[in-house]
């Protein structure tokens, strides 16, 4: 009785390092003249590097501990937030 090689595994050129081990399991019977395959891959995945941000700004907030330079970013801060408001204020009044 003479068996014919008919069993196979395709694979990209892709991946083609990745594949570590192929075998055949000959006594698997599941009423078919195909022999059940196996293969073993070992995918090395790579790290999704985001960057360092370059445009990064650093305050110096221990001047805020000074009352005077704390009072003056609090007013310039609550100037900014009025400013926005107003200036989205009109905006909304079109729209009703």
């Amino acid at each position: 009785m003479t068996e014919n090689q008919i069993d196979h595994i395709c694979i990209g050129k892709r991946f083609r390092g990745s594949l570590e081990d192929v075998r055949v399991k000959r006594g698997a019977d599941v009423a078919s003249d195909h022999h059940l395959v196996i293969a073993i891959l070992k995918l090395k995945l790579k790290k999704n590097w985001m960057g360092t941000a370059t445009n990064r700004r650093t305050y110096n907030v221990v001047l805020l501990k000074d009352p005077h330079t704390r009072s003056e970013y609090k007013l310039n801060l609550a100037n900014k937030v009025l400013q926005k408001q107003y200036e989205e204020e009109p905006h909304l009044n079109s729209l009703w």
